[in-house]
């Protein structure tokens, strides 16, 4: 895809924009796969402590919760939950098992998970409580997330628009007389305020990213 797109009949700055692009568009794609798959998983940790706390209640082991979880929880929670039994059958110690699928899945709230159970495996204590304190805490901090995302829907609308009106307005100037605004490409000068223009909107994105982000 790369060579064929540097091979196009387009000016030098447009190719190698281009090829840029179709190098990047396949990481881009698995990063996001994979960060789609880390949010269902941290969604899924509140039920998954829930379901735990429940097993343990019915007097059944912890490693017998986590057979639990794997068997009867949603994916990916129950995909990473065989992997992480797996491991313990080849002689790996609970407590690593849940460290690394915590770095793994770069989980925040499954990093308390891992704490809660590897202080109450030490000193013991009622794990199954501290699960639901775990799971209802979750819960409400989900809760404020979704409520200060509401209140910045409208400032991540305008960053929408903002980000996407110089591609519309070109798109349509392009359309109506293509002659006009391909005197920015053919021109050196007009590369140098093209590529000036890419590098000020990068900036601008990430700088309205960081306003109307939440990270809590």
């Amino acid at each position: 895809m790369v060579a064929l797109v540097s091979l196009a009949p387009l000016p030098v700055l447009v190719r190698a924009a281009a090829a840029v692009v179709a190098a990047a568009a396949p990481l881009v794609y698995l990063d996001r796969k994979a960060r789609l798959r880390r949010e269902r998983f941290e969604a899924q940790v509140p039920d998954t402590l829930i379901m735990m706390a429940n097993s343990l209640k019915a007097g059944q082991g912890f490693e017998q919760a986590l057979g639990v979880v794997a068997a009867e929880g949603p994916d990916p929670t129950a995909q990473e939950f065989r992997r992480l039994l797996s491991q313990q059958r080849l002689g790996v110690a609970p407590e690593d098992t849940l460290r690394t699928l915590a770095d793994r899945m770069e989980s925040e709230a499954f990093d308390w998970v891992v704490m809660a159970t590897i202080i109450q495996r030490q000193v013991g204590g009622n794990l199954a409580e501290v699960y639901e304190n775990i799971a209802a805490t979750l819960r409400e901090r989900e809760k404020l997330r979704r409520e200060v995302r509401t209140l910045t829907a409208e400032g991540r609308l305008s960053a929408w628009v903002l980000i996407l009106l110089p591609f519309v307005v070109g798109g349509l100037v392009t359309m109506i007389n293509p002659g006009y605004i391909g005197t920015l490409f053919r021109v050196g000068t007009g590369q140098l305020v093209v590529a000036g223009a890419a590098i000020a909107m990068l900036v601008g994105i990430v700088w309205i990213r960081k306003i109307v982000r939440f990270d809590g």
